[in-house]
């Protein structure tokens, strides 16, 4: 009897041992390797579902995606390096654009985005004349190149080329540029945004007023950022210093920051504000007469109306607030007659085309957030875009003789697609052990009562970290 126990004893204890080493492995992974699959409408432990819930239909085989953006996050037990996403999915309507995005910035909500399928580039690739070196495609209207690398070396002027997912080097120059006067921007902007400002021969300077509505209780630290050829040149911040125990108050007084840089070389500067829904930009004063906002702006409801001059191809507006609800004016750039742009609901997008050149929106009064594929000014003159065509539905083929892009496009078997998208995870965001991601279909809208959609059958994510060997040469070698 004894030695009965004795021996189930030992199994127990082998048991709980192999139970251990088991767990132990599985969270140290120590081969850095890990493949986690949501395979539709099975449950995965790791990949949640696809929300919101309001823009996913879920299907037998499927999850049919009927608004754009939609989200999930993916929970790791260790940190790793590298993800290589596997979508497979069907694009019954052909909707043009499809991609993947790995939260970067969860202050600002940014993601890295990668391509799931453009379906311009598929279709110039038939009739163009295309070469594929490894991932990067060149697309040409007529044969001017034999490889990429000659025109890299050499290329066409950027008016002639778009881009779609490639950093292309281009050196952007305003012929006869001379300074201009001083503006002050008093339209107050809400949360973090972007903006171009052009120099040459004059220090920048740039002076803003901020306060902190404090509406939430979270803390409102702000960052302010420039940028020149895509390298971060100069920063400040500010940090609050409200404690936990004061909770929520009357806005604070108004913060001031400030840059001044004399000699700085001839060309297009990126500002970048990072700051949280709470904090106001009451003011901007800068000596830069072009002076642009990228993709977004979120006026504050100040019951003041404004007008903004924008070169977007779309133009979208929404608001959170039942005083807002408004028709914007519309001149659009191309000459064309006057459009009316109805924002008729709350928390509902709405949105005109805009076709091209530089258009004028009238709002009646503020509180809006409205957004483009272009950039934002408060006077036609401060209009600034150095950004070089984007190779998307919108693109105007007649304008361009060239495309260059960083595509692989989808492998098809039978009604379905896969398409891979890589992404950095040391640049993802995580928190929880978890990374966020999204997948977009820009103009896919649930509230339009159209039956398009994109239906995802199944998500692979194959991750690559340090194994225990890599970290053990770096202790040995450190």
């Amino acid at each position: 009897m004894n030695r009965f126990r004795l021996k189930t004893r030992m199994v127990l204890a082998c048991l709980l041992i192999a139970v251990f080493f088991a767990l132990f492995w599985l969270k140290i992974l120590p081969n850095g390797r890990a493949v986690y699959v949501y395979n539709i409408p099975k449950r995965s432990d790791f990949i949640s579902k696809i929300g919101p819930k309001e823009r996913v239909n879920y299907g037998r085989d499927r999850a049919g995606i009927i608004g754009d953006p939609v989200y999930f996050s993916l929970r790791v037990p260790r940190g790793f390096d590298t993800a290589r996403m596997l979508v497979k999915y069907r694009n019954p309507d052909d909707l043009p654009l499809i991609e993947a995005g790995l939260l970067v910035d969860n202050v600002v909500w940014r993601h890295k985005m990668e391509p799931v399928e453009n379906r311009l580039l598929d279709e110039l690739f038939s009739f163009w004349h295309p070469i594929k070196e490894n991932s990067v495609l060149l697309l040409q209207k007529d044969e001017e190149y034999e490889s990429i690398d000659e025109f890299l070396s050499d290329p066409p002027p950027s008016s002639k080329i778009a881009v779609y997912n490639y950093d292309l080097k281009t050196e952007y120059v305003i012929e006869d540029y001379e300074p201009g006067e001083e503006q002050a921007i008093a339209a107050p902007l809400v949360g973090a945004w972007q903006a171009y400002v052009y120099l040459k021969d004059e220090t920048l300077s740039l002076k803003l007023s901020l306060y902190d509505q404090n509406k939430n209780k979270d803390k409102d630290d702000v960052e302010l950022y420039l940028y020149y050829d895509n390298k971060l040149i100069d920063s400040l911040s500010l940090k609050d210093d409200r404690s936990e125990e004061e909770g929520l108050k009357e806005k604070s007084q108004n913060m001031n920051m400030e840059l001044k840089l004399p000699s700085l070389p001839e060309g297009v500067y990126k500002i970048e504000l990072k700051a949280g829904s709470d904090i106001v930009t009451e003011k901007i004063e800068s000596a830069q007469s072009k002076f642009a906002f990228i993709g977004k702006l979120e006026l504050l409801k100040t019951k003041a109306p404004v007008n903004v001059y924008t070169n977007s191809r779309r133009l979208q507006a929404i608001t959170t607030d039942p005083y807002s609800l408004q028709n914007i004016e519309i001149e659009p750039g191309d000459g064309s007659r006057t459009l009316d742009l109805a924002v008729k609901e709350t928390y509902k997008q709405f949105e005109s085309d805009l076709l091209s050149g530089i258009s004028l929106a009238k709002l009646e009064k503020d509180g809006l957030i409205i957004s483009g594929d272009g950039v934002f000014s408060f006077s036609k003159q401060s209009l600034i875009d150095p950004r070089i065509k984007k190779a998307d539905k919108d693109l105007d083929l007649n304008a361009v003789d060239f495309v260059i892009a960083r595509y692989e496009d989808p492998d098809e078997d039978e009604d379905w697609k896969t398409a891979v998208a890589r992404f950095d995870l040391t640049q993802g965001y995580i928190e929880d052990n978890k990374y966020g991601f999204m997948i977009s279909a820009p103009g896919l809208r649930a509230d339009d009562e159209q039956d398009d959609m994109i239906e995802i059958g199944e998500i692979r994510l194959e991750l690559k970290g340090k194994s225990l060997w890599d970290k053990a040469k770096e202790i040995f070698n450190f």
